[in-house]
């Protein structure tokens, strides 16, 4: 994926309450992609997490859920669904650092206390920065469409 956009990541739980309750995100996603040339990637991780990656059928019981709850067949968008290791990975001498991992380093560069931020949570990637996040939406903040479509959409003067 070129990062000659911006990058939404867009971080959750294969869990139907969590799903629903924020519906709201998946209008301004669409937007993002279709209208103001974002990248969208949905991390998804099984619920509970563990340390394994989601499976297949995981994905596809997430996909469902939108579908059912939130009315978005994630297949008509140009998303990409992806899920990854939470906890850290050892494979033979090499150690793949997980999300968790990778999360903390991030809220603690960005001066954010890990304690408040609990999943889903929403990341943006300005472009030609492959290496830093340049912010983080998550809470009560992910459920205001109009403070995530102001933050997202509306240009500086």
């Amino acid at each position: 994926m070129s990062n000659t956009k911006p990058i939404l990541m867009y971080i959750t739980l294969n869990y139907p309450r969590l799903i629903g309750s924020y519906c709201n995100v998946w209008p301004v996603l669409y937007n993002a992609t279709h209208y103001y040339g974002y990248n969208v990637i949905i991390v998804v991780f099984p619920y509970p997490p563990t340390t394994e990656p989601a499976s297949i059928s995981e994905i596809q019981q997430f996909e469902y859920n939108v579908n059912q709850l939130c009315d978005l067949n994630l297949g008509s968008t140009n998303f990409i669904i992806a899920t990854a290791f939470w906890g850290n990975y050892t494979y033979e001498s090499q150690t793949i650092l997980g999300y968790e991992t990778l999360l903390l380093q991030l809220l603690n560069k960005l001066g954010i206390n890990e304690s408040n931020v609990y999943p889903p949570l929403l990341i943006l990637i300005k472009p030609h920065d492959n290496v830093s996040a340049s912010g983080i939406i998550y809470g009560p903040q992910l459920l205001n469409n109009t403070y995530l479509s102001n933050t997202l959409f509306m240009k500086s003067n």
